[in-house]
């Protein structure tokens, strides 16, 4: 990536330096230029946000590479001295490469007949290119219409046969992408994504094509210094070049709204294998919409491969969702767009062959989730540990504080210490009874038992945090029970009671081991007793 940005600013620099000192800036078409400039400088840039969320995927780069080499081949018909015959070179070399980029781009599906073609008419047409710019160079005779020269010639029979069958090889690809994006040739999701690169592919390989045919008659015929002699040279030329940076800008646009990415908020991260399995099933059933969800809580809610919770799109028309299930154990579904239903037979297959992969995923996100929910619970702990501090605080500094204050006033103003000595008992009252907070103090002494006299309790003591556990969740409700139950995973104090526990109580039996449920119309708390850490 930072040889693309180099190279695209070493470009800039020579092309710019070639115009100062040869042309003349008031000699040059100051749009075109300008135009040309920012194609430049926008290549490394769309290249880096695209291998930021693809960090394996090598499209950003060659995205980013054909872009800076149509926008150096567009130069190579101005007088920018030694800058001209580099740009020509590129030309005979790479002119069909955004093809290449284009069918082999990841969020899209062409037929592999029309890939295979793409490639191997460019790699033949670069060799092609190749072989006839060593043949203008080393003939001194160069038609401008390939490079400008300050005395073009024509070329020899052998460069003119090579420049016919370079035009036809090179035309023969973008053609042949065109008329899969135009004509359909390709699954509909596939087709879906590729709306906004249709015509800019379809418009791009017509002016290749025309630029082509225009430079083959003008190397055969005698050339001249005067490009804009017939034809405008800008039509053959930069039209290219601007409908390969509006290609660019579709595959950006399909980059940031369609496609998975597989880091997250664009920053470099390895490729995780939920990522495989995403981008598996994309490219066997052509829907790069498709996104993989597993279940958590026994089916009840869905996460992503994070342990993130989502909601799966079943209210929409053009969504469709497959479950997946081994056994008799759903293991994961798939959200996709609903015209791949239409080969069920094909989503069977792929989910099946998936099925395996999708298990350890499952197994995968499920502990994410669980992660995802420690450290909610942790960052709850965190607030409600303050929250209780900022309650006393407000309690002492409302209630006994003030009365202090109060009295202290009267004491400087003479008031005898007899007259006050009622409001200070009441004071010390007030204070007691704020230490101990919403527990009483006879639980710290006597234990459940003493403090929750009017319910049915064990007479023995548990730790200190399964006391004031297990009193929160009992005092609101009279009716509330405590007995103590051993099964498989040790002895429990199980708490029936009708008053739905609080948060902070479902977070302190939670971080405890222990369990909440509704069961007739009441809830029934579980708290393991055994040795556990230190209270919360």
């Amino acid at each position: 990536m930072t040889a693309l940005w180099v190279a695209a600013v070493l470009t800039i620099s020579a092309g710019w330096f070639e115009v100062v000192t040869r042309v003349g800036i008031d000699r040059v078409n100051s749009g075109q230029a300008v135009f040309l400039t920012l194609c430049a400088l926008a290549a490394p840039a769309l290249a880096t946000v695209m291998t930021s969320r693809h960090p394996d995927d090598p499209t950003g780069v060659l995205l980013g590479l054909t872009i800076l080499t149509t926008m150096l081949a567009a130069c190579r018909t101005t007088d920018l001295g030694s800058v001209a015959p580099i740009a020509g070179l590129t030309a005979l070399v790479a002119a069909p490469l955004p093809a290449v980029v284009v069918s082999r781009y990841p969020a899209l599906t062409f037929p592999q007949h029309t890939v295979r073609l793409v490639s191997r008419c460019f790699w033949v047409s670069a060799a092609v290119g190749l072989v006839l710019g060593v043949l203008l160079l080393l003939g001194g005779s160069v038609p401008t219409a390939q490079w400008f020269t300050t005395l073009p010639g024509p070329v020899g029979i052998p460069a003119t046969v090579l420049l016919v069958v370079r035009a036809g090889l090179v035309c023969t690809g973008p053609t042949a992408l065109a008329a899969a994006c135009v004509i359909g040739r390709m699954p509909r999701a596939a087709r879906v994504a590729a709306r906004p690169i249709r015509w800019p592919v379809t418009c791009w390989a017509l002016s290749l094509t025309a630029g082509e045919v225009w430079g083959a008659l003008r190397g055969v015929k005698t050339p001249t210094r005067d490009m804009f002699v017939g034809p405008d040279a800008t039509l053959f030329v930069i039209l290219p070049a601007a409908l390969v940076g509006a290609l660019a800008a579709g595959i950006g646009w399909i980059d940031l709204t369609a496609r998975i990415p597989t880091s997250r908020s664009g920053n470099p991260a390895p490729r995780t294998s939920v990522v495989n399995v995403e981008q598996y099933l994309a490219r066997a059933l052509a829907d790069p919409s498709i996104r993989v969800r597993y279940p958590v809580d026994g089916g009840q809610s869905w996460v992503t491969a994070a342990g993130v919770t989502v909601l799966p799109e079943t209210e929409t028309a053009d969504r469709a969702t497959t479950v997946i299930v081994r056994g008799s154990q759903v293991i994961g579904l798939i959200d996709q767009d609903a015209a791949v239903t239409a080969h069920p037979d094909a989503v069977e297959l792929v989910a099946t062959g998936a099925g395996l992969i999708m298990e350890t995923e499952r197994l995968r996100a499920s502990a994410a989730s669980d992660l995802e929910q420690a450290r909610l619970l942790a960052q709850r702990l965190l607030v409600a540990s303050d929250e209780p501090r900022s309650e006393l605080r407000t309690a002492l500094v409302n209630g006994p504080l003030a009365e202090l204050d109060s009295i202290a006033r009267l004491l400087r103003s003479g008031t005898p210490v007899a007259d006050v000595v009622v409001r200070l008992t009441a004071v010390a009252t007030d204070v007691r009874a704020i230490s101990h907070g919403v527990f009483p103090a006879s639980l710290a002494t006597g234990g459940l038992r003493a403090s929750l006299g009017g319910h049915l309790v064990p007479d023995r003591r548990y730790a200190p945090v399964i006391e004031m556990t297990t009193y929160l969740a009992t005092h609101a409700d009279l009716a509330a029970t405590i007995e103590e139950s051993v099964g498989e995973e040790g002895p429990r104090l199980v708490v029936r009671t009708g008053s739905a526990p609080a948060v902070d109580v479902r977070d302190r039996v939670t971080a405890l081991g222990g369990t909440i449920s509704g069961q007739d119309g009441r809830w029934v708390v579980g708290l393991p007793t055994g040795d556990r850490p230190g209270g919360l």
